[in-house]
């Protein structure tokens, strides 16, 4: 029997060695074996040998290796048109050039140095090209290109209150389109983005997170509600998302340390609720026994607050109070649970198809409340669902009436919406309160300088001082995000359109 076997690899000869002998003799072949002969035993006798490492670093495999590994770093500089250093210091424009030559003696240490220090530049440079790739959205915020901004809006455009949202964006788009037939904002064209929420909480939230997955707005502006705001707002929070001109005047969105990214272009619900307050208990209507019929939920809680704090400081109780629930026609349960409260007046704090429900049951039923209604009542749609009109109906304006011959700002709009808008649009005050913000978006954006970033436009639409809009000031208080305190009364006389009463501030 062979002592060994014969096998041929690459034109060498190796021994493949059997353990055939007793064990002196194994150990004997270990002692004298030579390089060619490798055997376990041999290996575990000779892997710490300086020899050894030496021998190791000169096997073709480790030739192989390294040889593939400078076509692969070669290819990759030519890949970037980088110019390497020959051995003899000169730039060399071919990085294959030294692999033409097979069989040249190994690159002296110097060379090798000098390679690496390539290489190490050449990642360098590929790091960088990422960090301006990273850093780009810094530059350019979302909704910015170089042809058009664009803005989000959720709101309600369908179910009972569809006029609210309708209206809103029929103003916002009427001043985007101004600004657009005159060139845009350093080129760019306004474009705004309108998802529906039918005035439902969770529709409102899912388009929130529709704008903030999608980041395809430089802000959200033009929403509508109370309920849809609570929703909205903490979603394009944590988004750093800018949340601008909702229709509403609640208390948590004028809280600018729980919503740094909010801004409020109208009064808040306080403002209002105190103004009619104090109307409703002066002499002219020397009412002192009030009642309440609010919306059950986030926006009605908030106006309920709102009245209970502005007649403590009259020191006038609330004598009644009943709710309804949002979206819906059934209220009319809700008036008869004021029915034995013999009452002066009625504060109403719903939509203007909840209150002119009731304000038509009341007058049917002989009932000579006075009825009190905030702005998001809608007046233009009171008006026009209203079936006896009578100055004891009230409502709340927080911008001056569309028809005023004396407003800049409300001829501006009235020409907007005669050019830009639909025929059947109606000159509301909602509408004009969205050409307002729209103007106001512009107004911000005409007065950056630099990169159009969302924290560069968030810096500029809350200005140390106020800013006009014609004849419209919007200032922020320090510390503050409500740009405006104003409020007017109006009441729906028959024989008036949007009579003003009185002015606030």
């Amino acid at each position: 029997m062979d002592a060994s076997t014969t096998t041929a690899r690459s034109g060498t000869t190796w021994h493949r060695r059997r353990r055939v002998h007793s064990s002196s003799i194994a150990r004997r072949s270990s002692r004298t074996a030579t390089p060619s002969a490798r055997g376990p035993r041999w290996r575990r006798a000779r892997s710490k040998s300086p020899l050894w490492r030496r021998f190791r670093r000169r096997t073709p495999r480790r030739r192989r290796r390294e040889r593939w590994g400078m076509v692969v770093r070669n290819a990759l500089l030519k890949s970037v048109s980088l110019d390497c250093i020959g051995a003899d210091g000169n730039v060399t424009p071919d990085p294959f050039a030294r692999l033409s030559a097979r069989g040249k003696a190994r690159r002296p240490h110097s060379e090798r140095s000098r390679l690496s220090q390539s290489f190490l530049r050449f990642v360098r440079r590929c790091f960088a090209a990422v960090g301006v790739v990273l850093a780009w959205p810094l530059v350019a915020a979302p909704g910015v290109t170089d042809e058009a901004i664009a803005f989000g809006q959720s709101a309600g455009f369908t179910g009972p209150n569809q006029r609210l949202g309708i209206e809103y964006r029929s103003g916002l788009l009427a001043a985007f389109e101004e600004r657009n037939a005159a060139g845009g904002v350093d080129g760019r064209r306004l474009e705004l983005i309108a998802l529906d929420d039918a005035y439902e909480p969770a529709s409102a939230a899912a388009n929130a997170e529709r704008f903030a997955s999608e980041n395809n707005v430089l802000a959200v502006a033009g929403g509508v509600g109370t309920p849809t705001a609570a929703r909205i707002a903490p979603v394009l929070r944590t988004a750093g998302i800018p949340f601008i001109g909702h229709v509403t005047g609640a208390d948590f969105l004028h809280d600018s340390k729980r919503f740094p990214n909010v801004i409020n272009v109208r009064a808040s619900y306080f403002d209002e609720v105190q103004f009619l307050v104090d109307h409703i208990v002066s002499d002219h209507h020397g009412g002192r026994r009030l009642g309440i019929i609010y919306q059950d939920d986030a926006f009605g809680r908030s106006v309920m607050r709102s009245y209970l704090a502005a007649l403590a400081e009259h020191d006038i109780p609330l004598l009644a109070k009943t709710t309804y629930s949002r979206n819906t026609h059934a209220v009319h349960a809700s008036l008869f649970g004021l029915a034995k409260a013999d009452l002066d007046a009625v504060l109403l704090v719903g939509t203007y198809s909840a209150n002119a429900q009731i304000i038509n049951l009341a007058r049917s039923l002989g009932h000579d409340y006075t009825m009190a209604n905030l702005s998001f009542s809608l007046s233009y749609e009171l008006r026009r669902r209203v079936e006896e009109l009578s100055e004891q109906i009230l409502v709340t304006e927080v911008v001056p009436s569309p028809l005023d011959q004396t407003s800049a700002l409300a001829g501006a709009f009235r020409r907007a919406m005669a050019t830009h808008a639909r025929a059947e649009e109606a000159l509301s005050e909602v509408a004009l309160e969205g050409y307002l913000l729209g103007r106001y978006l512009v107004s911000t954006l005409e007065r950056m300088d630099g990169d159009l970033t969302r924290a560069a436009f968030m810096a500029q639409a809350m200005p140390a001082g106020p800013v006009l809009i014609d004849d419209w000031p919007v200032a922020f208080p320090p510390g503050s995000n409500s740009g405006s305190t104003y409020v007017r009364l109006t009441h729906l006389a028959p024989d008036s359109d949007f009579g003003v009463t009185r002015s606030g501030p």
